[in-house]
């Protein structure tokens, strides 16, 4: 966290033409999206995948940081992430 925190917060409402985002840019995107995670990724990834969640591992209690290798529904990244 050495940057500083966005204020200035906008909705943008064409999403057809959200298409080029330039990466040195000031303006930072934060997106919902849905990730598929190909299969063929699987084996080069299994020590650390892309796109963590936290969620409660089987048969325990408190949520962990978890990655998962499958794909995800309504996942909210920042760009610099994706």
């Amino acid at each position: 966290m050495y940057q500083l925190l966005p204020y200035d917060f906008r909705w943008v409402d064409d999403v057809e033409n959200f298409m080029i985002i330039v990466t040195d840019s000031f303006t930072d995107y934060i997106l919902e999206v849905d990730l598929k995670y190909p299969q063929h990724f699987y084996d080069a990834h299994t020590d650390l995948s892309f796109c963590s969640i936290r969620e409660k591992p089987f048969d325990k209690q408190k949520k962990k940081l978890l990655t998962m290798l499958y794909d995800k529904k309504c996942y909210v990244i920042h760009y610099r992430n994706l």
